[in-house]
């Protein structure tokens, strides 16, 4: 089974942006967002911005209601993925703002939390797949 990875609205824009859903898919690595994020990106495509759900991330429903605390920091999209990170223990988390990366390392320590792509472990090894150039 592949590892999962739990990725946020910003990061799948991007990926959208730079036109390469297709080489992300071919990692080896199951990626899944909450509900939350899928609703984020709806709401961005009618406001134009690119359609960033692909085939290959797998939208999932949170078991427990957002953390007030969280959504009081972070945009709901951001507060969902660390929770759903939490509920399912997943290890890695990409996100791509740094108040996320900060309520992610105070709330539990993560292997990897990233910053867009830099910091998205995935990311990180596409090249050695051959993926991106």
């Amino acid at each position: 089974m592949a590892e999962k990875i739990v990725i946020n609205t910003g990061p799948l824009i991007s990926i959208a942006r730079a036109d390469r859903a297709e080489v992300i898919g071919k990692l080896p690595y199951e990626f899944i967002c909450p509900i939350e994020v899928s609703r984020e990106i709806a709401a961005g495509i009618l406001k134009g911005y690119p359609i960033a759900e692909p085939d290959w991330l797998m939208p999932t429903t949170l078991t427990a209601s957002l953390d007030p605390v969280a959504t009081a920091a972070l945009d709901v999209g951001e507060a969902a993925a660390i929770q759903l990170a939490k509920e399912l223990g997943i290890d890695r988390v990409c996100i791509d703002e740094r108040k996320g990366h900060r309520h992610a390392r105070s709330s539990q320590p993560r292997q990897d939390i990233g910053d867009h792509y830099p910091g998205c472990s995935a990311y990180h090894q596409a090249p050695a797949y051959g993926h991106l150039y």
